[in-house]
């Protein structure tokens, strides 16, 4: 806003400028404000911290009382008899005869190449893919999805072998999960060498000949 004043004749009118003084005015209350405000917000900030410090301190100085374990020193007497899968169950023995399984482990010369043979088996039925399950949990379901192009994980492998092994009735066998490195494979015992090996059909090497000894129960 500009406004006139009259000046004498001899230096003619004069213009003083004034109107930047009201907005200088405005902007300075608002920093001010906006000031106030961040000394509020770090005032309460400064005191939720010390606040939470001392709830801390608080909980830590406190006595905590733990009750001491006592255990039973006297050995356990009770027995826990294993319960495997029966070959002579009838949906055993379907696998078994569906898929000619006794074929395949013909001509073997030790339960372990039969073993061997029914990794390659089990191994070649699919292709690996550790994101993909199957309809349906049991080893006929899987074999039977399998056949139409489906990929399973390494848990399915182990269902379906551990259930051939049982089904030709030479081995107690069990699939087993090992979840922090989320590998499944199979325990497998031998009555030929009194001892479990960890077979696995997703990664079919030559199994290494185990030393005949005492029984190695890890299940």
């Amino acid at each position: 806003m500009l406004i006139s004043k009259t000046a004498p004749a001899s230096t003619g009118p004069r213009f003083i400028h004034i109107g930047g003084t009201k907005s200088l005015g405005r902007g300075s209350r608002e920093k001010r404000e906006n000031l106030k405000k961040n000394k509020k917000l770090l005032t309460f900030s400064a005191i939720s911290v010390v606040i939470v410090l001392l709830y801390f301190g608080y909980l830590q100085s406190r006595p905590i009382n733990i009750d001491s374990l006592n255990f039973d020193q006297n050995p356990d007497q009770r027995s826990f008899p294993f319960a495997w899968e029966d070959p002579t169950d009838l949906y055993l023995m379907e696998l078994r005869t569906r898929y000619n399984l006794e074929e395949i482990v013909s001509n073997s010369k030790s339960d372990l190449e039969r073993v061997e043979k029914l990794c390659h088996w089990v191994h070649g039925l699919w292709k690996h893919n550790g994101r993909n399950m199957p309809k349906k949990s049991d080893p006929i379901s899987i074999i039977e999805e399998a056949k139409t192009g489906k990929r399973f994980r390494c848990v399915e492998y182990s269902i379906v072998l551990s259930a051939c092994l049982n089904s030709i009735g030479t081995y107690r066998s069990q699939e087993t999960t090992n979840f922090p490195k989320k590998v499944s494979y199979v325990q497998c015992y031998l009555y030929t060498f009194c001892k479990f090996i960890l077979p696995r059909a997703k990664a079919v090497l030559n199994i290494p000949q185990p030393t005949k000894g005492s029984p190695n129960l890890r299940s």
